[in-house]
């Protein structure tokens, strides 16, 4: 079990990186093969269900989010996460220089760190995540853009399995 909930957390991480984004998707551009564009003023089907899913991971980013923000801070849990947390980034050489946040609360944990468009957050990530799955199984991700170059990813890593939702 502890290795699917692994995988799915590389999946989160990779899908955020790609995914997220604070500018708005750009537009097609001419040199895209016919069959990917939709008619000829330069629609796009796949641009447009694109936007959608983007949308939608960012609405439930903000339910995360808020999430969060209700919960107590529960101080003997939250300082030992965090320590967690903190010395697992602290022992990967790539990230020791690296800033970072990290707010816990009573069941989730907020990590936010900066990332300068080297690689080194993107190929360190999952060995943080998947070091930490037996108190935090699960992680939300999001990539916010700064436009330079630089990105900050923001992870919220819960020990709580996510309820389902019951309405659609």
């Amino acid at each position: 079990m502890k290795s699917i909930g692994a995988i799915a957390v590389i999946a989160a991480v990779i899908a955020s990186a790609v995914l997220f984004s604070n500018a708005p998707p750009k537009a097609v551009p001419d040199s895209i093969p016919s069959p990917l564009k939709g008619s000829a003023s330069g629609d796009c089907l796949q641009c447009a269900q694109l936007s959608r899913q983007i949308d939608d991971l960012r609405r439930a980013m903000t339910s995360v989010e808020a999430k969060l923000a209700a919960q107590q801070i529960e101080a003997g849990w939250a300082t030992q996460v965090a320590s967690r947390i903190n010395a697992a980034i602290g022992s990967i050489e790539a990230l020791k220089d690296v800033a970072h946040t990290v707010e816990c609360h009573e069941q989730t944990c907020r990590l936010q760190i900066e990332d300068d468009g080297s690689g080194k957050v993107n190929q360190n990530l999952p060995s943080i995540t998947m070091g930490l799955t037996d108190v935090l199984p699960e992680v939300s991700a999001e990539r916010i853009d700064a436009g330079n170059g630089r990105s900050t990813m923001v992870l919220y890593m819960s020990s709580q399995h996510p309820q389902p939702s019951m309405s659609k």
